[in-house]
């Protein structure tokens, strides 16, 4: 990015104020102690997100055999320093009352980067997986061809530690029976939380917020990318 001509990267820099309208929008930053004023047409946010582990739900602490998705990101790219290739690996989802698209995505990438990479059991323990998108829908297609396996529970999985290993305890609604699995590494649910400039920044973009702290699409179904004001996006 920095070595093409036409873009300008501004580092160690914050905006400070924005004022104008689609097509002319005026940015002030701040870079250190000099302060600049740059014109736009239109202007492109993106602040992240932060996660947030939710024990409080399995009434388990996170210790070496819970982990989080980016845990087991790590886990994935260094397969090598693994004492051992792990036998099986489960995740669960929908424990909380989180209706982000955002842990699907990462189960379901996870789960083939894992069959991929470690070639470990997969199972996933979730209540209602929404795959109501092109892209998630294929994704699950992908999963369950590839032998990821998908265990739909009502009530809340019980979760324990039995012989050093996750031990998970559900009654499956397609199968109508309890399963239990012992899993080498339960990959936890993860809640989805604003990032902590979000706020601030909104009110200076004159962007309101949802009721989770993120940005207020203008329309999520029509027009997802845009904002509730012209120009921003």
């Amino acid at each position: 990015v920095e070595e093409n001509g036409d873009i300008e990267v501004f580092t160690s820099a914050e905006v400070t104020r924005v004022e104008g309208q689609v097509g002319d929008f005026t940015v002030s930053i701040r870079r250190g102690d000099d302060k600049l004023s740059q014109s736009f047409g239109a202007i492109i946010f993106a602040t992240g997100y932060m996660t947030e582990i939710l024990p409080q739900d399995f009434e388990l602490k996170p210790d070496v055999n819970v982990i989080t998705q980016r845990k087991l990101v790590e886990m994935l790219q260094a397969p090598g320093e693994l004492e051992q290739r792990p036998r099986t690996i489960g995740f669960v989802l929908d424990v909380s009352d989180e209706n982000s698209r955002l842990p699907i995505l990462s189960t379901l990438n996870n789960a083939l980067a894992v069959k991929e990479r470690l070639g470990s059991e997969v199972y996933v323990f979730c209540k209602n997986l929404k795959v109501d998108s092109e892209g998630v829908e294929k994704l699950y297609r992908e999963a369950r061809e590839r032998g990821v396996v998908f265990l739909k529970f009502e009530q809340k999985p019980r979760i324990s530690k039995e012989d050093g290993r996750v031990k998970v305890e559900a009654r499956d609604l397609l199968l109508g029976e309890e399963v239990t699995l012992l899993c080498d590494f339960l990959v936890a649910e993860e809640k989805t939380l604003p990032s902590e400039e979000t706020e601030a920044l909104g009110s200076m973009l004159n962007i309101g917020t949802d009721s989770q702290g993120f940005y207020q699409d203008e329309n999520v179904h029509l027009y997802p990318v845009a904002s509730e004001r012209k120009g921003i996006f």
